[in-house]
C-alpha cells in the first residue's frame, strides 16, 4: 500500500517538532542518556494502540568480548505472548541512523506482520544504544561486512529466531546481502 505523498509531507512538520522537544530535553546528559530520551520520546508519538512496545540490550559475544545489541520490538497485544513466531520481521537501519528511526512506520508494521510474528529494529552494533566496540579504521572491506553479518547472527540466535524478514535501508543494504548469502539456511522470506 503506497502513503499518499501528501501524508508524508505533512508528516515533516511533526518530526521536526519532536525534534525540537528532544534537543530540549537533552541538555546536560552523556550521549547514551540522551539518545535513550530522545528514542522514548520518539515511540512514545507513535500511535501505540493495540500494540506493545518494549526495548532491549540483547547480550551477545563479539570478537571474544561481551557486547549488546539494541533493539525496539513492537507486536501487537493479541500476538505478544506468541513464544515461537513464525517468520519475525527485522529492520535494519540505514547510515547514520538507528533503530529508532523506524518509530513512524513500527506499529503500522506490527500490526500488519501480526500473522507471521513480532517486529524487531535493531541498532548495528558500533550504532545508537548497541555496543561500541573497538573499531581498527583501514580494514579490509571483508572486515566490515563481517562486523555487520556476525553481529546480526550472534542476535538472531539469541532471540531464537530462525527464519525471519530482514528489511534494510541504505547502507544496511550492505550487511543483509552479506548476511542472506553466508546464512542461507536462516531461510530469510
Amino acid at each position: 500500500m503506497a502513503v499518499p505523498r501528501t501524508r508524508l509531507l505533512s508528516a515533516l512538520p511533526v518530526a521536526s517538532y519532536h525534534l525540537r522537544n528532544m534537543i530540549s530535553l537533552l541538555s546536560g546528559s552523556t550521549w547514551a542518556q540522551q539518545l535513550c530520551k530522545a528514542e522514548k520520546a520518539l515511540l512514545e508519538s507513535a500511535d501505540l494502540s493495540g500494540v506493545s512496545c518494549t526495548t532491549a540490550d540483547t547480550p551477545i559475544t563479539f570478537k571474544g568480548q561481551a557486547q549488546s545489541i539494541h533493539s525496539v520490538y513492537m507486536a501487537c497485544d493479541h500476538t505478544v505472548s506468541t513464544v515461537h513466531p513464525e517468520a519475525p520481521m527485522v529492520l535494519m537501519h540505514g547510515f547514520g541512523q538507528g533503530a529508532a528511526s523506524w518509530w513512524r512506520c513500527l506499529p503500522g508494521l506490527a500490526r500488519g506482520h501480526a500473522s507471521q510474528g513480532p517486529v524487531f529494529a535493531l541498532d548495528w552494533l558500533g550504532v545508537g544504544l548497541s555496543s561500541r566496540p573497538d573499531w581498527t579504521p583501514g580494514e579490509c572491506p571483508k572486515a566490515a561486512e563481517e562486523w555487520f553479518v556476525e553481529s546480526l547472527e550472534k542476535w538472531r540466535k539469541k532471540q531464537g529466531i530462525e527464519r525471519m524478514h530482514l528489511v534494510a535501508h541504505s547502507l544496511s543494504a550492505f550487511g543483509a546481502v552479506g548476511y542472506a548469502e553466508k546464512y542461507p539456511e536462516v531461510r530469510m522470506v
